[in-house]
């Protein structure tokens, strides 16, 4: 797809939207309420009658590469065909060259980094990304150490593209990209953070590099600010700049890591609004979070752009926006790896539901307490883990019921109605990143999507990057 037409960025858009439109009651449809609303009944019969016989191997095999050993619903074929050609291309990138474009030159070999796959990266004993100093990995996942190291040479290259190495990290949480930034690639950073903990423990691991680098022998750099600081729609620009004031008076860039709900939209105003703002790096995620049109809200979370505000597709409301935010790629891992067992949570999750209403309908779909390896439980021990924490009395005998006991026999149905459902979450979240990068072109910005991270470690891979040259 190219990202640089405008007209072929709507016609995508489009196209996401008439096939969201054909499957609108699955997109809103609830795993839970499987039994409860009859969700098999509802899917196309020649689906209904092959399903059964597909094991969890090939049904992950089929998706991800389109393997077939035996003649499969043609209706299910396509279904495969439309998530797939209407998405954006999840596969990590090796390099940044797909940057050309949008700064207009070649890259230098300093920009151009070259990125290794995960298995190379992180190294299998230790899980240790090998590219990182230990002083960055101290405290750091190795999915986080993933990546920060990437996002940080498309902040490198974002900064020598608009000589500006001036950083605002917003929710920038305990620090581990700042750090990075500030320490590692001699950025110059300033951090908004909403929650005060998470703030304490940055400075907490900003003092534990000062003193690792002063036992180096080297005089350690000033630590980045730290600002508790909440937006919201009414945060202005102007607000902004006063906060990042005290660290650089001038041009800077605004970066943001898995940033949730309205954060990615905040961000895409203030660097429209601002001269200052010279560089957006961007990775989104729980879109569910974010405020919606469809609830009647000024400057939304989403839509943002001129078009799909104006434009007359399918809502997409909060269970949608929540199925976008899970990864197809790590629940096919777990079927090809045969971990098929642990997904019997679901089809319990959703027997529990029949009790539970059918005791008092105001508990339809209430929150009940996640309780560790419930797949190796016998399911009435689970369902008294589940609801622990409330004041309900659960039927011992309606737990092993003959009616309770048929749903159960029907887990496979379940987990493969939860896979068939998610082979539509990248559609959605093509919906909601064209959006905004459509956001940026329309005001006349380069932007561009980076599928920047593996999506097997990192859900949320795909990355908005905007520049002002």
């Amino acid at each position: 797809m190219n990202l640089a037409d405008n007209e072929e960025i709507i016609w995508r858009i489009q196209f996401c939207f008439r096939i969201l439109e054909q499957y609108y009651w699955l997109i809103n449809a609830y795993t839970l309420d499987f039994f409860s609303c009859d969700h098999w009944s509802k899917l196309p019969w020649s689906w209904q009658k092959f399903l059964p016989s597909v094991g969890p191997v090939e049904l992950s095999r089929w998706i991800e590469s389109g393997e077939q050993r035996r003649v499969w619903p043609l209706s299910l074929l396509c279904y495969r065909r439309l998530t797939r050609i209407s998405s954006l291309d999840r596969k990590p990138v090796s390099n940044l060259e797909s940057l050309e474009k949008l700064i207009g030159r070649p890259l230098s070999n300093e920009e151009n980094a070259t990125f290794e796959s995960p298995s190379e990266e992180i190294t299998s004993a230790a899980q240790q990304h090998k590219d990182l100093l230990n002083i960055f990995r101290k405290h750091v996942k190795s999915k986080k150490q993933h990546e920060i190291f990437r996002i940080g040479k498309v902040c490198t290259l974002c900064a020598s593209a608009t000589s500006c190495h001036n950083v605002l990290d917003i929710g920038s949480g305990v620090g581990h990209l700042a750090r990075f930034l500030h320490y590692g690639l001699n950025f110059t950073v300033a951090c908004l953070e909403a929650e005060s903990e998470f703030n304490s423990s940055a400075e907490r691991f900003d003092m534990d590099l000062k003193i690792a680098v002063e036992n180096m022998g080297k005089t350690p750099r000033r630590p980045p600010l730290h600002v508790v600081c909440r937006l919201t729609s009414n945060t202005d620009i102007e607000t902004l700049h006063k906060m990042t004031y005290p660290v650089f008076d001038g041009g800077f860039g605004i970066i943001g890591l898995h940033t949730c709900g309205d954060l990615v939209p905040y961000m895409l105003r203030y660097f429209a609004a601002s001269e200052k703002i010279r560089y957006l790096v961007s990775a989104g995620c729980c879109y569910m979070k974010m405020t919606s049109d469809c609830l009647g809200t000024n400057n939304p979370g989403y839509p943002v752009s001129d078009f799909v505000g104006n434009f007359k597709g399918v809502p997409l409301e909060y269970e949608s926006r929540e199925v976008a935010c899970h990864a197809l790629e790590m629940y096919l891992k777990r079927l090809n790896d045969n971990e098929v067992e642990k997904l019997k949570i679901h089809c319990y999750r959703a027997a529990l539901e029949c009790i539970l209403v059918s005791i008092d309908p105001s508990l339809k779909r209430s929150g009940l307490r996640s309780v560790k390896n419930a797949h190796c439980m016998p399911f009435n021990s689970y369902a008294m883990e589940a609801v622990k924490k409330m004041d309900i009395n659960l039927d011992k005998k309606e737990l092993q019921s003959v009616e309770t006991l048929k749903r159960l026999s029907r887990w496979q149905e379940v987990y493969k109605f939860y896979t068939i459902r998610l082979m539509l979450a990248p559609v959605i979240e093509t919906v909601i990143l064209l959006d905004r990068l459509l956001f940026l072109k329309e005001r006349g910005f380069r932007a561009t999507i980076l599928p920047l991270f593996d999506p097997v470690l990192s859900a949320r891979n795909l990355t908005i990057v905007a520049m002002k040259l």
